[in-house]
């Protein structure tokens, strides 16, 4: 042990044989750099997916909803002309029954007629 540290130390007082390194730095930046360009893109991509998804859902969405107003706006109007066409049967049996029972009451009093003529 004695003799590697005398030859490290040997190694360190010449000049011009001290040990090298090499700079680094630049390869890690260089290397977050481009690890920032993929996260951005893929970012920038999955942004762009969530976007389309919700802009398609709220297309969809709007469409059920003017698809369920507009069927009850024709259910009510189907409820409104159903009702004026019950209203207008009514009335018109109504109509049917009084002359119905005008017509019964006409024929009673020309039999009542008819009977006191043919006694006279």
């Amino acid at each position: 042990v004695a003799q590697g540290r005398q030859r490290m130390l040997a190694a360190l007082a010449q000049p011009g044989a001290a040990y090298e390194s090499t700079y680094h730095s630049n390869d890690i930046i260089a290397t977050i750099e481009d690890l920032l360009k993929r996260f951005s893109g893929i970012k920038a991509q999955l942004d762009q997916d969530e976007f389309d998804t919700n802009a398609l859902h709220d297309k969809k969405q709007l469409g059920l909803k003017n698809e369920i107003k507009f069927a009850e706006k024709e259910k009510a109007e189907k409820e409104a002309l159903a009702a004026e066409k019950t209203d207008t049967k009514e009335a018109k049996q109504a109509d049917k029954d009084a002359e119905t029972k005008d017509k019964n009451s006409d024929k009673a009093f020309q039999s009542v007629l008819v009977d006191e003529c043919q006694k006279k």
